[in-house]
């Protein structure tokens, strides 16, 4: 694969699309990449969709500094409800 980090950004997005689905938010997987950068024009099911995958990038870099704990999942839960 020429270029591997594509793939790895996207499985957030994918995950957070099955995520949302979950809770009856229903979006597209192609409209969670072409919004991807510009959130503001997007509709809000995908407006959602992308505030997951934020917050499960966060959720990762967080992990790298920090121990799984209760303040790990705070600032996770934090992230997807300010965007």
């Amino acid at each position: 694969m020429p270029n591997q980090r594509f793939l790895l950004n996207a499985l957030p997005l994918l995950e957070a699309q099955a995520s949302s689905e979950i809770e009856n938010i229903v979006t597209t997987t192609d409209s969670l990449f072409r919004y991807r950068d510009a959130d503001e024009r997007a509709d809000l099911a995908t407006r959602e969709g992308l505030r997951y995958g934020s917050a499960l990038m966060e959720g990762f870099r967080f992990l790298k500094e920090t121990p799984l704990n209760t303040r790990a999942a705070e600032q996770v839960h934090g992230t997807n409800s300010r965007h």
